[in-house]
């Protein structure tokens, strides 16, 4: 059995009130991220990586916790 889901992951860097904004969505969560200077490339690709690593242990989480009855 295949338990791989793929869901869309929305990038968005944007200028707002003296900070650059980094906005990841996953359908069901938005995290922002702030920063004083804009965000290399680089940066995008860690925290989009860094995210979507949270996301699915969180799911993998849930998905034990819902198993095992607890």
């Amino acid at each position: 059995m295949n338990n791989h889901i793929s869901y869309p992951v929305n990038v968005s860097v944007y200028y707002y009130r003296n900070w650059w904004v980094l906005k990841i969505e996953v359908s069901w969560d938005d995290d922002i991220f702030l920063f004083p200077a804009k965000p290399t490339k680089r940066q995008i690709r860690k925290f989009k990586r860094n995210t979507i690593k949270w996301l699915k242990q969180g799911l993998i989480e849930m998905n034990n916790r819902g198993l095992d009855g607890s």
